[in-house]
């Protein structure tokens, strides 16, 4: 029988790009802690190290599948976008350091894995988009004692914001992003009440925030960020915000100048004509 051969035994950090006739990534890397893959069209393996503590894959077309099925102890954060033949997450039941999750732009991808439920130290989740054809978000139940940062891209066909965010109330930093069947935000976002920073970008079709009660319920928002919801127009409900960055149609600004409050309480706020340039790729 031939014995497994250690590569640089006293590696830590190894960076795959641009390898497009790389088949199988190695992992005889015994000291491995950061490992980050990208633009590697044609690879259709991994090894996975059990030292890692960063793993990030990337626009890996021909990735179906992550092994994670021996356990990552020590892994702090996991980033896996832009797999457009992964079709399955691995258990992540098996990484209970885990503080850092993101995953989206896998146009396969129908569902999420139940080890979620299992990362008792997640701060910060990013998810979405994914299979197209869905009407609904994946479900997803993460606890939610230690979450801070969470941010869901949505596609055209999603007609609401996942209501399970409901139960996320120690997130500091809400994003919703790419909701462009969404017309209305739904009303139990005034339950967030640990949320200080608010974006909602890139929704085309949202027209109204929540009412005026559920929007003063957010008693800790200190900031709010809308970009490109050409539609969205509610601005007597944001006036008690401080810190407003807002990508505003030209024909909105007078409307904000006149309906806001507080100006005395007012920190910062910064107006951007509506013909801004789209965002750079999301991470």
């Amino acid at each position: 029988m031939t014995s497994e051969v250690t590569v640089f035994p006293y590696l830590e950090e190894l960076s795959l790009t641009r390898c497009p006739v790389l088949r199988n990534a190695p992992s005889r890397f015994p000291s491995l802690r950061e490992l980050w893959i990208s633009e590697c069209q044609g690879l259709s393996s991994i090894g996975v190290p059990t030292s890692l503590q960063v793993l990030e894959i990337h626009y890996c077309g021909s990735l179906t599948s992550i092994p994670i099925s021996k356990g990552l102890p020590s892994l702090r954060e996991l980033r896996i976008r832009y797999c457009d033949g992964l079709s399955g997450l691995p258990d992540l039941h098996y990484c209970p350091s885990l503080q850092y999750l993101s995953v989206g732009y896998c146009g396969k991808l129908k569902s999420l894995t139940t080890g979620l439920r299992f990362l008792d130290c997640l701060e910060k989740l990013k998810l979405g988009p994914f299979w197209e054809e869905l009407d609904t978000f994946p479900d997803f139940q993460v606890p939610s004692q230690q979450l801070v940062s969470l941010e869901l891209n949505g596609w055209p066909k999603l007609k609401s914001v996942p209501q399970p965010i409901i139960h996320f109330t120690s997130v500091e930093e809400l994003t919703i992003r790419d909701f462009n069947g969404v017309e209305d935000l739904p009303e139990w976002l005034g339950n967030l009440t640990s949320v200080r920073k608010l974006h909602v970008l890139d929704c085309e079709n949202v027209k109204y925030l929540p009412s005026l009660k559920a929007m003063r319920g957010l008693t800790k928002l200190e900031t709010l960020r809308i970009a490109r919801c050409p539609l969205l127009e509610e601005w007597p409900k944001i006036s008690h915000v401080p810190n407003i960055d807002c990508k505003l149609q030209t024909d909105c600004l007078v409307m904000m100048v006149t309906l806001y409050e507080d100006w005395e309480k007012l920190n910062l706020v910064r107006i951007a004509n509506g013909s801004d340039p789209r965002r750079s790729t999301p991470s």
